[in-house]
């Protein structure tokens, strides 16, 4: 029986099988599974389609483990390609979800080469970089809370979406 794991995942497009090709969304940070929602129609006319939730993002589970960097979601990834017997896959990844998608790629390569056909990465989360204070928050949760509460949850999205969002 395999475990549950802390993802939400939705399904689109034709049903797996050995002659269909597979393609994998990663979102990028603070965004879900929504972020796709203009591909899954014409994408979905031709393949297989998995749009995941990552660990603590949109309607996946939110565990207080800390275990939410890109090394832990590529690994709950992983687990979920083995689970689901996913194969001739196409990883696409935005953002966070692109650095996420390296990793997954790299372990993939490593292990079971077959399983992935292509790698798309959008903007990715590639090399060390500073994060913007919002990330260095998400790890404080209950000092996070504390500062919402003060400020107002519209001034702090808002204040995130300009770190964030050129126009």
């Amino acid at each position: 029986m395999a475990l549950e794991l802390p993802l939400a995942v939705e399904t689109h497009g034709l049903p797996p099988g050995p002659h269909v090709e597979t393609l994998l969304f990663l979102h990028g940070f603070g965004a879900s599974s929504f972020t796709w929602r203009y591909w899954t129609g014409p994408l979905g006319r031709r393949a297989h389609l998995v749009l995941v939730d990552l660990k603590g993002f949109g309607s996946a589970p939110k565990p207080e483990d800390d275990a939410y960097g890109p090394h832990e979601q590529a690994e709950l990834v992983h687990r979920l390609i083995l689970q689901r017997g996913l194969t001739n896959l196409t990883i696409v990844g935005h953002s966070f979800g692109g650095g996420v998608a390296l990793l997954l790629a790299l372990h993939l390569l490593e292990e079971q080469p077959s399983r992935l056909r292509r790698l798309v990465l959008l903007a990715p989360a590639a090399y060390r970089q500073k994060l913007p204070p919002f990330v260095w928050f998400s790890h404080r949760p209950r000092l996070a809370s504390f500062v919402l509460g003060l400020l107002g949850v519209r001034l702090v999205v808002s204040r995130v979406l300009r770190q964030i969002v050129y126009d």
